[in-house]
């Protein structure tokens, strides 16, 4: 099942050409009658989307119906009707799919509520599903993913890039760093027979289809479980023309290891064809008793970049990606964070999560750059200085409006640590700039 906003024949068209959009549908080999997978094409406004329900027939279709239902609605009301930074869509996001959370929390509790007395009801009130969403902005892929529905970008290289790391129950709660986490991703998604692995990996791999976060999952639950707390994780990456992008269910990826998701997808460019050569090898490798099998669902959806004239045109030769402006690299980034500050001290409370916070991060991560690869001299030296100071007013600030706990927050952990390591950085280089002076 798709939904899809109406939108003027001419215009679908444009689109249509743009992405090279398809899809593909097909039930699990256990039950052919019916798919618990749904996808979301709003191709006009570059929104794209896989939920996988969980639940039982009823309860994971249901739950994968509303909430695709919902987050169609919302994009169509509210997303193309307010400019957004990249940041601010990944912030948008996150916040719908929250919501999206909500509302099946409401659903589970009334279903939850009518199997009391109703017999139709019966085991009703534990539909879940997972969520992930694409959206492209300009030359950008912006994804929010909460559970194991992965999403991939094929370069034209030759090289398969996944973008979303899984909430594996085992994952989040046996490593601290999420870097690590990457690591046993791909070395499970790499392996051709888990029979290999040894140790915490064939643990891992064993648990790879217990998912910590799931739009749904009820709060007991979660905290019986000691599970986070539902907020999707957000991701940019940017796409060259050609990039082809991917979301699956995890029943095409599971049973095929990534190298040969890459072979299948380098042998034809056709996003329809190679959408479903991936579903009928998943099918083989089931059929015949592969080490990855696993009979589930399987759906996809699949397009392919194609950056508009004028984006062609105006991209920067290598020279000028990397210059700045007048004063240096430091100057532009310490211009920058003034402007962050000013936005944010007239920012309040919620409306905070949707100027940019991971723009921020980033300015700060790019100041460790220009020194790490020797650009800082010595006429930095008053630069770096105020873009200490000018950090810690925006975290002072941060704190007043957001409160302190949002430094412990899942989504920031790992660039609050990454903060850190910079700052730490920039002080020794100001010392050492210091005594060279």
């Amino acid at each position: 099942m798709t939904e899809s906003l109406e939108v003027p024949p001419e215009r679908r068209a444009e689109w249509r050409e743009r992405f090279s959009i398809a899809e593909v549908h097909e039930a699990s080999e256990s039950h052919r009658e019916h798919n618990e997978d749904r996808v979301l094409r709003i191709p006009e406004i570059g929104a794209f989307a896989i939920f996988d329900g969980a639940g039982g027939h009823i309860g994971g279709e249901q739950a994968a119906d509303l909430a695709m239902e919902y987050v169609a609605k919302r994009l169509g009301e509210e997303f193309d009707s307010t400019p957004m930074s990249s940041s601010e869509i990944g912030s948008f996001l996150e916040a719908l799919l929250f919501d999206a959370h909500q509302e099946l929390l409401k659903k589970n509790a009334d279903d939850a509520k009518k199997a009391e007395t109703d017999p139709r009801y019966a085991g009703a009130g534990e539909s879940m599903t997972t969520a992930t969403i694409v959206i492209i902005k300009g030359n950008e892929a912006i994804t929010a993913a909460i559970g194991d529905s992965p999403a991939y970008i094929y370069h034209e290289n030759g090289i398969l890039e996944r973008i979303t790391l899984d909430d594996g129950i085992f994952r989040n709660y046996r490593t601290e760093k999420e870097a690590r986490e990457w690591e046993i991703q791909k070395a499970l998604s790499n392996i051709v027979n888990p029979a290999e692995l040894a140790g915490p990996l064939a643990a891992i791999y064993q648990t790879r289809n217990q998912v910590a976060k799931s739009l749904g999952i009820s709060e007991k639950l979660r905290e019986r479980n000691r599970l986070p707390e539902m907020r999707a994780r957000i991701y940019i990456n940017t796409l060259e023309d050609g990039d082809r992008v991917y979301i699956f269910s995890d029943g095409v990826t599971d049973p095929i290891e990534d190298p040969a998701i890459a072979e299948i997808l380098q042998k034809d460019p056709d996003n329809e064809k190679a959408l479903d050569a991936l579903v009928k090898e998943a099918e083989k490798r089931n059929r015949e008793g592969h080490p990855r099998k696993k009979k589930d669902d399987k759906s996809g959806v699949g397009f392919t970049y194609h950056a508009l004239p004028e984006q062609l045109e105006k991209k920067p030769a290598p020279q000028e990606e990397k210059s700045a402006i007048k004063g240096g690299g430091a100057e532009a980034i310490l211009t920058q964070l003034e402007k962050f500050k000013n936005m944010i001290e007239e920012e309040g409370g919620k409306e905070l999560q949707r100027v940019g916070i991971g723009e921020y991060f980033d300015l700060t991560f790019q100041v460790k750059e220009e020194i790490e690869s020797g650009k800082i001299g010595a006429k930095e030296l008053p630069r770096l200085q105020a873009i200490v100071r000018v950090n810690k007013e925006i975290t002072d600030i941060l704190k007043t409006k957001l409160g302190t706990h949002f430094l412990l927050e899942p989504q920031y952990r790992d660039s609050i640590k990454s903060l850190g390591e910079s700052m730490a950085l920039i002080h020794r280089r100001i010392d050492e700039l210091k005594k060279e002076t």
